[in-house]
């Protein structure tokens, strides 16, 4: 068949997932695809939830940098206009 297919290695997966490889050596393995695709959606829903986590603290620390800047302009502009009061009282005395 010139068809080409995709698939594991059952060999392969054996070591690593015993439970979703068939068969034995004599008559040949292989994969239980209903059971490896359970743990594969589990193992995608794992690495969503991971991602949204990071995507959050990312979202945190930026928010966090922006206040920051925003409190350190506000302090840099009430020392200026501190320092222009203290010119102007300076010019009335």
């Amino acid at each position: 068949n010139s068809d080409r297919q995709i698939g594991f290695i059952a060999q392969d997966v054996k070591n690593i997932l015993p439970e979703v490889v068939v068969g034995n050596e004599l008559d040949g393995y292989g994969i239980s695809y209903g059971n490896i695709t359970a743990l594969l959606t589990g193992a995608v829903q794992d690495q969503q939830s991971l991602i949204e986590i990071n995507t959050n603290e990312l979202t945190t620390k930026a928010t966090a940098t922006s206040l920051a800047d925003l409190q350190s302009m506000t302090d840099a502009q009430f020392t200026e206009a501190s320092e222009i009061l203290k010119r102007v009282q300076d010019d009335k005395q």
